[in-house]
């Protein structure tokens, strides 16, 4: 049996469900294939003993305006974190308070051990700056390494190993701060113009809320698509699909597998978490600690429970930690013991998570920020994370674009 559609996307990840979302606006038949047996590609969720679990710590920031665009915060019931940070110096921690946001904390910002007084000035000087700054524009120009901006603007070395190592290598999933500067101060902009945020139903409610406002049946999990051509697709189930257009929205690795396109064939940054329950947060507030410490495997903790109840059901906490390398609970135990004292020993162990495969790098000039092709020389068109950068906001985007060509191309070509 053969199924017919002008538009077939390969992948129901961010980037293919916005895909789709936009050709359904304009009218266009849409069939989108999965491999796994759900939707959201990387952005998933378990339910383990009452907790809901998410594959890697991830946020939603609510700055991003591709997200806002298409997403209904109001019922992802969203809640944040307090902007700022805990970090952990190796004997105490030390509370890093944005004053922007919560001027009345003005005075403990300034008198924070965490940076000295010209590192906040100059915080406060790059938020300005960016503030007043459109992110095409961050988006123009040469690249340096986040690093070497950092250094640029003269942020002192301890302050950028306390904070920013610690902060944006969670972020970006690599410790040694490589990852392209425009991509470092997009984030930062974004940071300063909203809240990271979870879902109360963990963040593969995400993807889960895109693919509600496509057509019924238009997802089709379970097809893992073995056989490319010019315009069909053959699955490993034997399925086949005829279509005008074939978008490969699946990750790079993926894609480059079924098009044997080299362009597409980049690193990858990992990330290893290790959840927690136990009856109460070992955090004064709904914050992220550092590990500002230099020392031990830990980048960062946060407790989910704390921003959005929605993560445990029976009113314990929810502890997510993030180590920058694999390492068992056992290996775990005395590094927590230092953070938290004998509080760590209540801690329950739950599950652990080690994701290779967690964001594709960014370097500088690995990002292309919406100037990538958007077909390959066979005629496919492509869209990924990795095609503009690698973040959700990146992923909606990339959607986006090829969304609104392939519309273009339609009516270019009379074809409907």
């Amino acid at each position: 049996m053969e199924d017919v559609a002008e538009v077939v996307v390969i992948g129901a990840g961010i980037a293919g469900l916005r895909c789709a979302i936009e050709l359904q606006s304009k009218g266009i038949q849409t069939i989108v294939l999965d491999a796994s047996d759900r939707v959201g590609g990387r952005m998933k969720t378990d339910l383990y003993d009452g907790f809901r679990l998410d594959r890697g710590f991830q946020v939603l920031l609510t700055a991003y305006d591709e997200c806002s665009s298409v997403l209904d915060y109001d019922t992802l019931k969203l809640g944040a974190f307090e902007p700022g940070a805990l970090v952990w110096t190796g004997s105490r921690m030390e509370k890093l308070i944005d004053p922007w946001r919560r001027p009345r904390q003005l005075l403990t910002a300034a008198l924070s051990p965490v940076g000295s007084f010209q590192d906040k000035l100059r915080v406060g000087g790059l938020r300005e700056k960016l503030r007043r700054k459109a992110v095409s524009t961050i988006y123009e120009g040469e690249e340096k390494s986040t690093l070497e901006k950092l250094k640029e603007i003269g942020f002192s070395t301890p302050f950028i190993e306390t904070f920013f190592r610690p902060f944006y290598g969670g972020i970006f999933l690599e410790n040694d701060l490589s990852t392209g500067s425009k991509m470092f101060e997009f984030v930062f902009k974004m940071f300063g113009q909203g809240y990271a945020a979870l879902p109360q139903d963990g963040i593969s409610s995400i993807p889960l809320q895109l693919s509600k406002r496509l057509n019924p049946n238009t997802v089709r999990t379970k097809q893992r698509v073995v056989k490319l051509a010019p315009n069909n697709i053959t699955t490993e189930e034997g399925s086949r699909f005829t279509a005008q257009h074939i978008v490969l929205a699946t990750d790079m690795n993926s894609a480059n597998k079924l098009a044997k396109i080299e362009s597409l064939d980049r690193d990858w940054n990992g990330t290893y978490c290790h959840y927690y329950a136990a009856r109460n947060s070992p955090l004064p507030e709904p914050v992220i600690a550092l590990n500002g410490s230099g020392k031990g495997d830990i980048t960062n903790i946060a407790v989910p429970t704390d921003v959005n109840r929605g993560y445990a059901s029976d009113g314990e906490s929810l502890i997510c930690v993030s180590t920058s390398k694999p390492v068992s609970k056992d290996e775990l135990a005395p590094e927590l013991y230092s953070w938290f004292g004998n509080v760590s020993k209540d801690f329950r162990f739950l599950a652990d998570y080690s994701i290779p495969h967690a964001l594709p790098r960014q370097l500088p000039s690995d990002n292309a920020y919406g100037k990538a092709e958007l077909r390959s020389p066979e005629g496919h068109w492509i869209c990924g994370d990795y095609r503009y950068s690698s973040s959700v906001q990146g992923a909606m985007a990339s959607g986006r674009m090829v969304g609104e060509a392939v519309c273009k191309e339609v009516i270019r070509l009379g074809e409907r």
